[in-house]
Parts: C-alpha cells; sequence; structure tokens
C-alpha cells in the first residue's frame, strides 16, 4: 500500500507543527509558581480581612464577672453617667452623662467594635443641655428620652419641665419630637419605658419640689385618650420611680424607697397577673442593692444581663454615679420573676 505524502509548511511537516502548538499550548497554560514572598503575603491579607470579619462580628462583652460590677470602667462609666439601655443587636449602647448637680446632661453613645466598647460620642438626637434617660423601644426602631419641653430650657425657665421626647434609629433623620402630650405635663416626666404594644410607662416628680419631692409611676397604652393610668404598688415602698417595664408588660422594676430597705434607695421588681393587678414589691437584695442610691434599671436585648446606676456617697455628698452590670441569674429574686408564667 503506498505511503500518503507528506505535506510541508516551508521546511516543517505538519506533524512536526502539530507536535510544537501542543508544547506552546501547555507551555502558555501553566500557571506561574507561586514564590514565598507571594504566598505570605495573600495569606496574611486573608488573615486580615478574616480577623476583621470576626472583630465585627464578635459578641459584646457586657461583663465577666458573676457579681454586679462597674460595666465598661474608664470607656463608659467614668464616674458621671447613668441610665443606659442598648441596641436590639446589644452592639450599640446610649447612656446619659452629666455634673452631679444635672445641669449639664447629654446623651452619649458607644459601640462594640474591635473587641472593644469604642469612646462614646454624642448622640446625634441630643441637644440642648438637659437631655437624659434613653430607652430603646423593643420594636428598635425608636429611642425614647427626657428632655425639657424646649429643648434648651434652663431647669428654672418656665418652659423647662422635663417631658417625654422620641426620635427614630431606623433614618437618617436626628429630629426628636415629644410624645402625645397626655403624657407630659407641668411636671417632670422622666424615664420612659416601652412595651412591645406601645404602652408607654414613666416617672412623674411634681417640679415644685425638686430632687426630692414625691415621685409615682404612670404609664399610657394607645388607646387610653385620657389622663395616664397610676400604678399602685402598695405600701411597701415609697415614691417608685424609674420604671422599667419588660417587653411583654409583665414584669415592672423601679426604684424606690422602703423602711425594709438596705439604704438611700432600692430596685424592686413587681409583676402583674393575669386580673391586672401588680404583685407586692420585692427587694433585689445584696446581689444589686447597697446603702448608696441604685436607680435606672434595664435590661440587656436577651434579658440575660441587669444594668443598673449607683449614686456613690462620701457621707451626705454625692461623689458621682457609674453604670453596672449584673448576671440575672446571679440575682435570684429577679431571675424568678422574668421565669414565672402569666
Amino acid at each position: 500500500m503506498p505511503e500518503h505524502p507528506t505535506v510541508t509548511w516551508g521546511r516543517v511537516t505538519r506533524s512536526q507543527a502539530t507536535l510544537v502548538i501542543l508544547l506552546l499550548a501547555s507551555v502558555g497554560c501553566a500557571r506561574p509558581r507561586e514564590t514565598s514572598d507571594v504566598r505570605d503575603s495573600r495569606d496574611a491579607r486573608d488573615t486580615r480581612v478574616v480577623d476583621a470579619d470576626r472583630r465585627a462580628a464578635s459578641v459584646p462583652v457586657y461583663t465577666r464577672a458573676e457579681t454586679a460590677s462597674v460595666f465598661a470602667p474608664d470607656i463608659i462609666s467614668t464616674g458621671d453617667v447613668f441610665a443606659s439601655s442598648f441596641t436590639r443587636d446589644g452592639r450599640t449602647v446610649f447612656f446619659t452623662k452629666g455634673t452631679n448637680d444635672r445641669s449639664q446632661l447629654q446623651i452619649m453613645r458607644s459601640t462594640w467594635r474591635d473587641d472593644r466598647w469604642q469612646t462614646p460620642e454624642r448622640a446625634p438626637f441630643s441637644t440642648g443641655s438637659r437631655q437624659m434617660d434613653p430607652h430603646v423601644a423593643p420594636d428598635g426602631k425608636h429611642v425614647y428620652f427626657t428632655a425639657p419641653r424646649r429643648r434648651d430650657a434652663l431647669a428654672t425657665d418656665p418652659d423647662g419641665d422635663l417631658d417625654t421626647w422620641v426620635a427614630r434609629l431606623d433614618t437618617t433623620d436626628t429630629q426628636a419630637e415629644r410624645v402625645t402630650s397626655l403624657a407630659n405635663s407641668s411636671d417632670n416626666e422622666i424615664y420612659p419605658s416601652v412595651t412591645l404594644n406601645r404602652t408607654l410607662f414613666f416617672g412623674v416628680r411634681t417640679r415644685a419640689g425638686g430632687a426630692t419631692a414625691p415621685s409615682e409611676i404612670r404609664y399610657l397604652t394607645p388607646q387610653i385618650r385620657t389622663t395616664p393610668v397610676v400604678v399602685t404598688l402598695g405600701t411597701e415602698i415609697a415614691n417608685p420611680s424609674n420604671p422599667y417595664i419588660t417587653p411583654d408588660g409583665r414584669v415592672l422594676i423601679v426604684s424606690a424607697t422602703s423602711k425594709a430597705g438596705r439604704g438611700r434607695a432600692d430596685l424592686f421588681v413587681v409583676t402583674r397577673g393575669g386580673d391586672g393587678r401588680w404583685s407586692t414589691p420585692r427587694n433585689l437584695g445584696v446581689e444589686v442593692n447597697t446603702a448608696d442610691v441604685e436607680f435606672c434599671p434595664q435590661l440587656s436585648p436577651d434579658s440575660r444581663y441587669l444594668f443598673f446606676s449607683r449614686v456613690h456617697f462620701d457621707g451626705d455628698r454625692m461623689t458621682g454615679n457609674d453604670i453596672y452590670v449584673v448576671p440575672v441569674s446571679s440575682v435570684p429574686v429577679l431571675r424568678d420573676a422574668l421565669l414565672q408564667r402569666p
């Protein structure tokens, strides 16, 4: 059988050309060998990205102690702060910072980032000279707080009485507005707290008596079209104030005085039964209360931690106030109230 003739291109046969093309293709498609320096640089970059993501997503640390301790000392608690409240993710805290005579008060905020609480800054909705008592609503979209009826009014001004205000957290609009006039009066409305169904609890103190005036707690539901309802808590405690209501409206924590108390003012807890009546107030005990003043209670968004404020005294002289935190599991009276089924 005759052989096939060989076709040539110049002096290169077809078979030779095919071999050359295959060789070139194999060389051209090969990935250049990565040097150790390039590989180390890439690995370091990847590690930094992972670390940044981990820090951004890290769980905020409220406390590592099993007993009541100062919250974020030297960053947030600096001897002149009180009244804290957290966003729903627990990563931003709002609190009040001001002078002991309460003439200058601002709402501050700090965010958990890079495994630490960042240096606080003034909250954008905090204007004027007396803004305090922030409370982030359970919906996570609103923050309620206390401020004068005229935002820049002094305590001695005719329109310097304290009212309840609200600002939005889910928009860039930092403007705040006074809540319904039914909740505000010529007296001082302080320390608002709200439930999931928008029932607003707040303390009321007559303006004429100043900080030592008698106080009471009231609440207002969206359905109420008259005056707010006074919370009746029995005779075991006096001058209840600073109410914190759980989102379901079942457990109320207040600051009050009592002959059986441990100090100038203690924290107490009450629960509301199915008939709408409140239980006998129970002192939160030595796990929280001291001979000083405990006030401004708030629970963390997951209800695992109690935050509160404490006024420090040297004799009869107030020397400052800080924010404290304690695991709810370490406060049996509060733990049992929260676990109690309605």
